[in-house]
């Protein structure tokens, strides 16, 4: 009788861990599926010589000719941004998928709020996708194309929010340097508001100081 008994509770222990089994693989969330966590880096960036933004505010560019890095066709491109866009852009890996709760919004975020990135090498586009960043949580999202799986991507390690360098304006890449000489050379500088040039002031070197003529006691401090 015992032994009857022993047989059944085997069968029954069977028959609930192939249940189990059976219920992990029917109902497991799809952003726990394997991926390669580097669908979307390019291993060696070094041949793009143009990157392209489109997204609902315009389209802009980064092009690298005469030995350096320009937006649009005027302005030089802050290089450290630029840099900064190719170290992600090689070391970004795949989190997760995006969870089956989440897909629809963010199908729908990539395609209205999302920028799509396209980089070349010479004419031929090599590397291409749309990505869009919740800044609130920190978290980047990123897909061949809107309505495609969408990935959460994240540089193993580090904390930072990877879409923000992606999401730049065309103002956001420009370099910040105005002058590259050294002000201590300078021996005069002139200041006009267009708007108001009563406004404006000019700034003069004499006896080892800066000074503002208008002002007897200058702080020379400020001024450099």
């Amino acid at each position: 009788m015992q032994k009857k008994r022993n047989i059944k509770l085997i069968f029954v222990l069977i028959a609930l861990t192939l249940s189990a089994v059976s219920a992990y693989f029917v109902t497991r969330p799809a952003d726990q599926l394997k991926v390669s966590r580097d669908i979307f880096s390019y291993e060696d960036p070094a041949a793009i010589d143009k990157v392209v933004f489109s997204g609902a505010s315009g389209e802009h560019q980064l092009t690298f000719a005469g030995g350096s890095w320009q937006i649009g066709e005027e302005y030089k491109a802050d290089p450290q941004r630029v840099s900064v866009l190719f170290a992600i852009l090689k070391q970004m890996r795949v989190r997760r998928k995006v969870s089956r709760q989440q897909e629809e919004m963010i199908a729908e975020k990539l395609k209205e709020a999302g920028t799509k990135v396209t980089f070349y090498e010479g004419d031929k586009a090599v590397h291409e996708f749309y990505v869009w960043g919740d800044e609130e949580s920190g978290l980047t999202y990123l897909a061949e194309k809107p309505g495609d799986q969408a990935y959460i991507v994240e540089i193993p390690g580090y904390r930072s929010f990877l879409a923000g360098i992606y999401q730049l304006d065309r103002n956001g890449w420009r370099d910040p340097l105005v002058f590259t000489l050294n002000w201590s050379n300078l021996s005069n500088v002139k200041v006009v508001y267009p708007d108001n040039e009563g406004l404006g002031f000019s700034v003069e070197y004499a006896d080892r100081f800066y000074a503002i003529p208008e002002i007897p006691q200058t702080d020379s401090t400020k001024l450099t």
